[in-house]
């Protein structure tokens, strides 16, 4: 397996162009690093190099926070009846897999890595390793993600606002 290309977002990033902007509006600062990262990687490959059959390996610790803070406030405020479903949608982990798939239009398997324990790099790289011995594809793009924010009580102070993004290949 070889790591073709990686890169790194530590800053906030602007959305790539590729984002709709009907979109925009309703994804969290998880999904716009995730964004950012993944158009850094594509930035420096080639379509030949980053298929859409490829899989795609998402790893976040503490997944879309802002969207579920707003899901939570919404019910402690309003009710079961009153609650918006567009924040529990971007909720759970596993949304931000389902979006970066929809956004690049991935036909190959995706799967959410989501365990706060885990350690980003050592989960993608292994999932990306087992599918690509499966031979399940050709090439598994891996992205990793979390956004802190300051005093919010439901995620750890260690983990820092950070996206990486990175494509991986079998070898021939």
């Amino acid at each position: 397996m070889t790591l073709v290309v990686e890169a790194h977002v530590l800053e906030a990033p602007v959305w790539p162009v590729w984002v709709p902007s009907v979109r925009r509006r309703r994804l969290d600062p998880v999904a716009q690093y995730a964004c950012a990262a993944v158009e850094a990687v594509r930035e420096q490959c080639t379509d030949a190099v980053f298929p859409t059959d490829m899989a795609l390996v998402v790893h976040s610790s503490a997944g879309a926070v802002q969207a579920t803070r707003r899901f939570l406030e919404s019910l402690h405020s309003f009710g079961d009846s009153g609650v918006s479903p567009t924040p529990f949608i971007s909720s759970v982990h596993n949304a931000l897999a389902g979006v970066l798939s929809q956004l690049l239009g991935c036909t190959g398997p995706c799967f959410m890595v989501a365990e706060a324990t885990t350690e980003a790099r050592p989960a993608v790289t292994g999932l990306a390793e087992r599918l690509l011995l499966s031979q399940r594809c050709q090439a598994v793009l891996g992205v990793s993600c979390d956004v802190t924010e300051v005093g919010n009580p439901f995620i750890s102070s260690d983990i820092t606002t950070q996206a990486w993004a990175g494509l991986f290949v079998g070898d021939v």
